[in-house]
């Protein structure tokens, strides 16, 4: 909206200009829907730490509300540590100095709940452009299931070596039963 002066300055209309925004409202409105129903953690986050998060990512973390979590660098809810034996808060350091100059990292974590429960993930991370500002859009998978899945396969896998080699060796003694019988049998005659 702009005023409309006449020559000598008093007021003598105004001109109004809209715009038709609701395609830009319903694209808003499908990303938040996305965005709050996703399985996996969402986090969107800038050099000052977690800008917004959803529902997911508080569950992962097993907090309850998002100023939890806004503010916060994602490092700050790890432990000490990583599997690898690396520092948490130096290895996200250096993961993010890798993520920059990629401009994307896909990368394995594991975080810590506030009850000291490790949560593993498997985190992607690309950079974009937000209102102008370079921001990260991080995504977190739950690795629970999976590692549980790996951590059962691996022992099933050690159950049938388990089980070969004692077959192995059955048979091993069987033929040298049927070999020390046949000697037997050749001595008695």
């Amino acid at each position: 909206v702009t005023r409309i002066l006449d020559p000598d300055g008093t007021p003598a209309g105004i001109v109004a200009i809209g715009q038709d925004i609701t395609a830009r409202k319903e694209a808003e409105d499908r990303f938040r829907l996305v965005f709050e129903h996703s399985r996996d953690g969402l986090l969107i986050s800038d050099h000052t730490g977690v800008v917004d998060c959803n529902p997911a990512a508080l569950e992962l973390l097993g907090l309850t509300d998002k100023s939890e979590l806004v503010g916060h660098r994602p490092a700050e809810f790890s432990p000490p540590t990583q599997p690898d034996g690396r520092q948490s808060d130096a290895k996200s350091r250096a993961l993010g100095i890798e993520t920059l100059s990629q401009g994307a990292n896909v990368f394995d974590w594991v975080h810590q709940r506030p009850d000291g429960a490790p949560v593993p993930v498997e985190v992607s991370v690309r950079h974009a452009t937000l209102e102008g500002r370079r921001v990260s859009v991080v995504s977190w998978r739950d690795q629970s299931r999976r590692l549980e899945l790996e951590r059962e396969r691996a022992e099933l896998q050690e159950r049938l070596d388990l089980v070969q080699k004692m077959e192995a060796i059955g048979q091993l003694a069987g033929g040298i039963a049927h070999d020390f019988n046949n000697l037997l049998a050749a001595m008695r005659n």
